[in-house]
């Protein structure tokens, strides 16, 4: 019975390809990281200008990756490594090790492995001498079985298709991604993991990329597009593909990666970045963008637009009166109220405090003192209850403004705050324009 380890070992050993198997972990100060050769072939040490008469099994086991290389070898991987530690993204590089007699040409694959919960992450770097390169490709896309079983732990989706888009080989994290166990798509279309709308034409692109110069694209050139799993949920993908000649026929080698979680965080990101935390609402950031754009609208088409300043009357005396606990459920029903009497394409966005602004596309002035009418209305029947369940009642009032010929973005919010003075100034609970 071998250990983990020693079949690791034995793995590496048979594929005809610089390997080597890493785990990163501190030194006894805590800070510096270094790294362990968990197992690694002869190739490796070659790689790295060695020479060892015993085979890579028996010589140096566990042993620390700086041990095996020279400070400049070393330098590179403590540059390139921790960043595949750190954001688990794969990265090639090209390199050269200057040896004793030579500097040699080197292409380096630094890709994360899956790894159990009880394992340390790991990384396997793959070294293939440029000089060696169609070779050892040719070797890699006829998915040696041997190889395959370290592609298959890879981080991405790897799929192999032949030059009419059937599906030669798919790997453990292509089955994880997409759903489909490897047989289910073995020797099917690739088309099977696109949207509809690009399947009739895919052949037509693979075509041009087959008769193109171009061998790869780089991972800097990814390209974001939405793939489908087999329970035809849409998700987001990028994408790289390159293409190698293997007996006389072209094959195709696409590497795929989910972005599900890093579209949604930026998402998230920008949510947080354009949304007022207390009331749900836009914020001014985010009202400020939509206003150039829907001024640039009026400016090409000429359709008219007004804007609604809102202030919530003598809420200084809410707070003061019952505290700021209560004086933020005012503000949060009152949004909550006024959102619900405007059109979905309205926006309704916090100014800041206890203001509040209103834009209202397509649509004239007298239209729009309806709407802040309507406001006004809704909001001088609602109340809150304070925490000794007294109710708090509360008005707004609102300016209006009408975009004009010599407006600017800016003037228009200035015309409509001095209009919410006014109403203000009237006696408040008050629509002005």
């Amino acid at each position: 019975m071998h250990s983990p380890t020693e079949e690791l070992q034995h793995l590496v050993n048979v594929i005809a390809a610089s390997v080597a198997i890493v785990e990163q972990k501190k030194n006894r100060s805590g800070k510096a990281k270094q790294f362990r050769v968990v197992a690694h072939n002869e190739l490796f040490l070659r790689m790295l200008g060695k020479k060892n008469d015993k085979p890579a099994s028996e010589v140096q086991k566990n042993c620390l990756l700086d041990s095996l290389t020279s400070t400049s070898v070393s330098c590179v991987f403590h540059t390139y490594l921790p960043r595949v530690f750190s954001s688990l993204e794969p990265i090639e590089i090209e390199q050269t090790f200057e040896l004793s007699s030579e500097s040699p040409w080197w292409r380096l694959f630094l890709n994360p492995m899956e790894s159990m919960p009880s394992q340390p992450q790991r990384v396997m770097i793959i070294g293939i001498h440029m000089s060696d390169k169609h070779k050892l490709q040719q070797e890699v896309n006829n998915a040696n079985s041997r190889y395959s079983s370290l592609i298959d732990a890879a981080f991405d989706a790897i799929i192999t298709m032949d030059d009419k888009q059937n599906i030669q080989f798919f790997n453990h994290a292509a089955e994880n991604i997409f759903g489909y166990s490897a047989d289910e798509v073995i020797g099917k279309s690739i088309t099977k993991l696109m949207q509809k709308k690009f399947r009739p034409n895919h052949s037509d692109y693979i075509k041009q990329f087959e008769d193109s110069d171009i061998q790869s694209r780089d991972m800097s050139s990814r390209v974001m597009i939405m793939a489908v799993k087999k329970d035809n949920t849409e998700f987001p993908v990028e994408i790289t593909i390159s293409k190698i000649l293997v007996n006389g026929k072209i094959e195709f080698t696409a590497i795929i990666r989910d972005i599900s979680n890093r579209i949604a965080f930026i998402e998230k990101l920008q949510h947080q970045v354009n949304t007022d935390n207390l009331t749900g609402l836009y914020n001014r950031n985010y009202f400020d963008s939509k206003l150039k754009d829907i001024y640039h609208q009026y400016k090409r088409f000429g359709h008219s637009f007004c804007v609604l300043m809102l202030d919530l009357d003598r809420f200084k005396m809410v707070n003061d009166s019952y505290g700021h606990l209560i004086g933020d459920k005012v503000l949060q029903k009152f949004s909550k109220k006024a959102q619900q009497v405007l059109r979905e394409v309205d926006l309704l966005a916090r100014f800041g405090g206890e203001e509040f602004i209103v834009l209202l596309p397509n649509t004239k002035l007298e239209a729009a003192k309806d709407v802040a009418n309507r406001i006004r209305k809704c909001i001088s029947k609602q109340m809150v209850l304070s925490q000794n369940h007294e109710p708090v009642t509360f008005t707004v009032s609102i300016g209006v403004a009408e975009i004009g010929t010599d407006d600017e973005p800016e003037s228009i919010i200035k015309l409509a705050d001095e209009a919410l003075y006014r109403a203000k100034n009237s006696g408040r609970n008050r629509v002005s324009d």
